[in-house]
């Protein structure tokens, strides 16, 4: 039956009014699913990326395709022979094809980037493809559709086959999501109640003879359409489910009941720790096997650690993987007592860099002793509570030794809040003092012992304390700014630029996005002879984020220019993975100085953190496989981000190896960057 404001679905277009009112009934459906999960995403202050990121955005890509049938249904409801219907409904279209790609990038941010701070410079780098001016092109799909679906609207209610709410209704929706992301579920809710007529009505005209090719080409190109952004939803739905479900495994659920004794905290404790090191992949076998052995040794203790051994054992059992990655941290939440100096290695030993003001006669001094134990004893224990290669644990070592928890429970000091401590100063003096350690406040970290290098004040409540100095001169240029993550500087003196990265990613407001372009943009206006690439004390970020400039790099210096990598114990994880896009682009014109890396070309990571109950330290596992040296096509461990930014390199072992030592950095000396310039002259 059909009447004004109504129509019955009849003849060839039965099966058109059924996907007209599929999309109809989904479209607001999926937006208000995006709404919720855009929600759920932003409960941890920031949005993206994750699984409700991608979860919302798969949502998002459907209400794409939920749309497109209804312009089509749109359309068969204006008539066949309106132009301006059939120009209204092309422009909504092509508006839905240009603000497809908005929710594409979206996904693939989200996907690629390692964290929030990541998401910004990838979905810039993604929205510049294929040029950067067409951006603003591409900022007009939003603005086509809306006009082109609104206008179809508004042609039915003057039409009058469509009450005047429905694009009133609409048209608030948009508003309300146009005005912020968080109004998605009402914005939904308002399009849905607009579309209520049109669910209950459809159209029985049929085209005119004149129109019917325009309108039959329409409706294919539309359902064609709307089938490829199903189907693209759907595979990208799947994809992004199975690398979250296969690495990024969520932190077990921590439902104890309140302890009623130290030893059942203990037991829940331990019982917690050990089905977060079942997500831990690192493990060999037989690594394993002796780890839960340990554990279970614990478990079944009559009587409960005292904190600081219980820490030290369960850091032992995760350093017994040998993964670099794999950790039980140092620190806890708050409350772990820290001795009030900092410590850094070098070759000759470990000194003492930082102090407070009536601790500072310490510095410079080598450490001989801590509570009458030789540090060639100290040394040894503090390395089992890291895995990886030999350098990492040693440079570990040295952030450890100041931790007065982990001096106690690992029977070294012999009181859990004080430590005597004898270092021998540069004269050859002895220095004995008595240590009294401090609360570390929630959310302060320990610095690395590299930022220990530069004298320039720290910030937090290290601010006020006394840094060592070099005996001779001012320290290098290298060991200047140190709070400046990014920087690219000349070398004194030389043809070659200096660039240091000291994190791979966003860090304390700095964006390495930017300062990548920026400096590619220097070295091709201005190609220099060779870079020095200080990447000492990098331990890591996003690797996604260097991919395209390691590239581009052996293209952006002179004829004969070089490469020259600084490296050391502390060039970790992605840091690592920066070194080895660059030694893979290179080639033969890359030269690595300093010491090795922190890790063997063969290591797992990305993986998440759990956190004891009771205990209040955090333990990282690992799940994804990186391997640089030889094939990796195992789906199962492999990390798939790998297969989208390869790289094979045999070794990044120094070609000329130089030792940190302390007789240089005392004498104003940075002896690896110093060999560095050595090279670049000869090359002048």
């Amino acid at each position: 039956m059909a009447g004004r404001g109504r129509a019955g679905c009849v003849g060839d277009r039965v099966d058109g009014c059924r996907a007209g009112r599929i999309g109809l009934i989904a479209a607001p459906l999926c937006l208000f699913s995006y709404g919720v999960f855009w929600l759920l995403d932003g409960m941890q202050g920031f949005h993206g990326p994750g699984l409700f990121w991608s979860v919302g955005h798969v949502f998002f890509l459907l209400t794409f395709a939920a749309l497109v049938l209804v312009v089509r249904d749109l359309r068969a409801r204006v008539g066949a022979g309106s132009r301006l219907g059939l120009l209204t409904a092309t422009v909504a279209i092509v508006g839905l094809s240009v603000f497809l790609r908005v929710g594409v990038i979206d996904l693939l941010t989200g996907f690629t980037a390692a964290d929030h701070a990541a998401m910004t410079p990838i979905s810039q780098r993604l929205n510049a493809w294929p040029d950067p001016r067409l951006v603003p092109v591409f900022r007009l799909g939003p603005v086509l559709f809306q006009v082109g679906f609104l206008a179809l609207l508004v042609q039915l209610a003057l039409m009058r086959r469509l009450p005047w709410r429905t694009p009133l209704l609409v048209f608030s929706g948009f508003v309300l999501v146009g005005l912020d992301l968080k109004f998605l579920t009402v914005g939904a809710l308002l399009i849905g109640l607009g579309f209520e007529p049109l669910i209950r009505t459809a159209t029985t005209n049929r085209p005119a003879a004149r129109n019917r090719r325009g309108i039959a080409v329409l409706s294919r190109s539309a359902l064609i359409l709307g089938g490829v952004l199903a189907t693209t939803a759907v595979i990208a739905a799947a994809i992004v489910f199975a690398f979250l479900a296969n690495f990024h495994h969520f932190a077990p659920r921590a439902s104890y009941a309140a302890p009623k004794s130290p030893l059942e905290a203990q037991r829940q404790d331990l019982d917690y720790f050990d089905r977060a090191m079942a997500l831990d992949r690192s493990f060999s076998p037989a690594t394993r096997a002796s780890a839960e052995a340990r554990v279970a040794a614990l478990k079944s203790a009559a009587l409960p650690l005292p904190p600081a051994e219980l820490q030290v054992a369960l850091m032992q059992v995760m350093a017994s993987a040998d993964n670099g990655h794999s950790r039980m941290r140092p620190t806890g939440d708050r409350g772990t007592l820290v001795l009030p100096i900092r410590v850094t290695r070098f070759a000759e030993g470990f000194y003492v860099m930082r102090a407070i003001a009536p601790d500072s006669d310490l510095l410079g001094g080598r450490i001989e002793n801590i509570d009458g134990m030789a540090f060639d004893e100290i040394l040894p224990r503090l390395e089992t509570l890291r895995g990886g290669v030999e350098g990492f644990r040693r440079e570990n070592a040295a952030i450890f030794i100041v931790v007065q928890d982990l001096l106690f429970g690992l029977g070294i000091a012999e009181q859990s809040r004080t430590s005597v401590w004898t270092v021998r100063l540069p004269d050859g003096r002895l220095v004995t003092r008595r240590l009294v350690a401090y609360s570390l406040r929630k959310g302060e970290q320990l610095p690395h012992g590299f930022r220990s290098l530069s004298p320039e004040p720290l910030t937090g409540v290290e601010h006020d304390w006394i840094a060592h100095r070099p005996r001779i001169g001012a320290p290098p240029e290298t060991w200047r700014q140190f709070d400046t993550h990014f920087r690219l500087f000349r070398a004194g003196g030389s043809c070659a630029e200096v660039m240091r990265l000291q994190h791979i990613g966003d860090a304390d407001g700095q964006e390495i996005g930017p300062f990548l372009a920026s400096t590619e943009a220097t070295l091709r206006e201005h190609p220099p002879c060779a870079l020095i690439l200080d990447l000492r004390g990098d331990t890591g970020g996003d690797y996604t984020e260097t991919w395209h400039f390691a590239h581009a790099l052996p293209g952006l210096l002179g004829a004969r220019g070089q490469i020259l990598i600084l490296t050391d114990p502390e060039t970790f994880s992605a840091a690592i993975t920066t070194a080895a896009f660059v030694k893979d682009a290179g080639g033969s014109r890359v030269t690595i100085i300093g010491e090795p890396v922190g890790d063997r070309l063969s290591f797992f990571s990305e993986g998440g953190d759990a956190c004891l109950p009771n205990l209040k330290v955090c333990v990282d596992y690992q799940a994804g496989k990186h391997d640089y040296a030889h094939v990796c096509n195992d789906w199962h461990e492999c990390y798939w981000l790998n297969w989208l930014y390869p790289v094979h390199v045999t070794s990044l072992q120094p070609d000329v190896f130089v030792a940190r030592r302390f007789e240089d950095w005392n004498a104003g000396r940075d002896a690896a960057y110093a060999r560095s310039l050595e090279i670049v002259s000869a090359i002048r």
